[in-house]
C-alpha cells in the first residue's frame, strides 16, 4: 500500500465523505474513488457512506 493509499485508508475508515478525503490530501474526487475501489478489491475492509438523500433521512 502506498503512502497516498494509507492516508485514503485511514480518512475512508473515518467515515468522511470521498469530497472531503479529496480536499483534505488535495486531490479530486474521483482519484479518491478510485483508489478505494482498488483496496476494496484487495480486501481492504472500507465502509459505504450513504450520499445525497439517504444521508438527509428523507425519504423519496
Amino acid at each position: 500500500m502506498t503512502h497516498f493509499q494509507q492516508r485514503v485508508f485511514k480518512l475512508a475508515r473515518q467515515k468522511l465523505p470521498r469530497p472531503v478525503i479529496a480536499e483534505r490530501l488535495g486531490t479530486s474526487s474521483n482519484v479518491v474513488k478510485v483508489t478505494i475501489s482498488v483496496l476494496r478489491r484487495r480486501g481492504y475492509d472500507i465502509p459505504r457512506i450513504k450520499s445525497g438523500p439517504a444521508a438527509w433521512g428523507w425519504a423519496i
